[in-house]
């Protein structure tokens, strides 16, 4: 009987292919880990380039040698198609249609681009536990990083608030990325994992901490507190420790008397966010259906003044500033049909994360759910104070809707599996 092994070309070319085509497939989760891991990290622009547009490439060879089961299947399909097609219907009405358009391309649709790939490359549970420990770790060093360069580097003063406006991470953006690691630390702690991932958790909670309460953000601090309410009947002895770490913390930071409850209002009632506010009102009352253009450039002074001329002199602006609120953001970029479009994503991530909390096959599922809700909730609550659609923040929004998207079809294939058994 001959047992010698086939050796001709074909079949090993065939081969050949095979492993070609696995390392392309195993390469795309790899490249876009890296683009994630520094997203937070100044000057590192050509790196997530080429891991962007590197899997973007490798995915398209994929498909088109039918090498990946790439589907768009998502409840958030449609919310995402009618958002875009309205966008694009605006480019015709946008008062600076070059920018709008960069900005559509580069703001809107590659991160679209970035959420499909997300989905379909990190589709397993431990896919999805490897992206929630990237996303710690990139923000634990970056906030060890943050405060050695601030404090002790530059030389500021402990008093002075964290943030790093010269590589365009300004105090207000500091938090949209710390509270995620918070969170995700969290979850990982009120679950079973060893004592080296019990350790590095902590260590990341403790640094995410110090960098959300240094900055001083009223909005990283509200977005924080509020929604630690919806983690907190799951995960009461956890949490418990950490509400009380976390104000031993703040007891120690020379910033916080700018956080306790008196200086909040006292800020709220002098802050000048109010007259940003009633400037860009007058904005929308002139472009209400399809606003002034998608391009973040369209806030420029010269376009602006002129409706903060109308105003009142007690209402206007003391120095030009974009809306810092994304809800006016996105009403003043596209109307109000925009809003409402941007509003009905935010609705059916809701959905999709209450049927996943209440009606999830396990308590991964279930837990983890709650967890992306809640960081949801505190980017929405930031949102309220700066604007969420753009920087590292809109790169951490679609990460967080992917995620819930990956346990959205975990579940379904686990129900699946449920009914062929039946």
């Amino acid at each position: 009987m001959d047992t010698t092994t086939d050796t001709s070309p074909q079949f090993s070319g065939q081969n050949t292919k095979e492993k070609i085509f696995k390392v392309l497939n195993l390469s795309v989760p790899v490249l876009m880990g890296i683009f994630i891991f520094f997203n937070p990290f100044p000057h590192t622009t050509s790196i997530k380039e080429v891991c962007f547009y590197g899997s973007v490439i490798i995915v398209l060879i994929l498909i088109c040698f039918k090498k990946i089961d790439f589907s768009f299947k998502s409840p958030l399909t449609l919310p995402f198609a009618l958002f875009t097609a309205w966008v694009f219907i605006g480019l015709f009405f946008a008062l600076d249609k070059g920018n709008s358009l960069h900005d559509f391309r580069a703001h809107l649709l590659k991160y679209l681009v970035l959420y499909y790939i997300l989905i379909n490359s990190f589709n397993s549970r431990k896919s999805f536990e490897i992206l929630s420990w990237i996303i710690i770790i990139s923000v634990g060093i970056f906030s060890i990083g943050g405060m050695i360069y601030f404090y002790i580097i530059s030389g500021n003063h402990l008093s002075a608030r964290l943030g790093l406006p010269e590589v365009g991470i300004g105090v207000n953006y500091i938090g949209f990325f710390t509270i995620v690691a918070i969170f995700f630390s969290l979850t990982h702690l009120s679950i079973r994992v060893n004592l080296y991932l019990k350790i590095t958790s902590m260590i990341c909670v403790l640094a995410s901490s110090a960098a959300t309460i240094l900055t001083g953000t009223r909005g990283a601090f509200l977005g924080l507190i509020f929604p630690l309410i919806l983690l907190f009947p799951r995960n009461k002895k956890t949490l418990t420790v950490f509400v009380l770490i976390f104000l031993v913390m703040l007891c120690l930071m020379p910033v916080k008397h700018i956080l306790m409850p008196e200086a909040l209002i006292k800020k709220m009632q002098g802050d000048d966010r109010k007259n940003i506010w009633y400037t860009y009102l007058e904005v929308i009352k002139d472009h209400p259906i399809t606003g002034i253009g998608y391009g973040m450039q369209t806030y420029n002074k010269s376009i602006i003044d002129k409706y903060d001329e109308k105003i009142p002199r007690k209402f206007k602006m003391q120095t030009f500033h974009a809306p810092h609120n994304t809800f006016i953001d996105v009403t003043v970029r596209l109307g109000i049909v925009g809003l409402a479009l941007f509003l009905f994503i935010a609705f059916i991530f809701g959905r999709m994360g209450w049927q996943l909390i209440r009606y999830g096959r396990d308590d991964f599922i279930k837990t983890w759910a709650l967890c992306l809700v809640a960081t949801f909730v505190s980017f929405l609550i930031q949102g309220m104070f700066v604007d969420l659609l753009l920087g590292i923040q809109i790169i951490i929004f679609f990460v967080l809707i992917a995620m819930l998207t990956v346990l959205w079809r975990l579940n379904e294939k686990q129900e699946d599996r449920i009914q062929l058994g039946a």
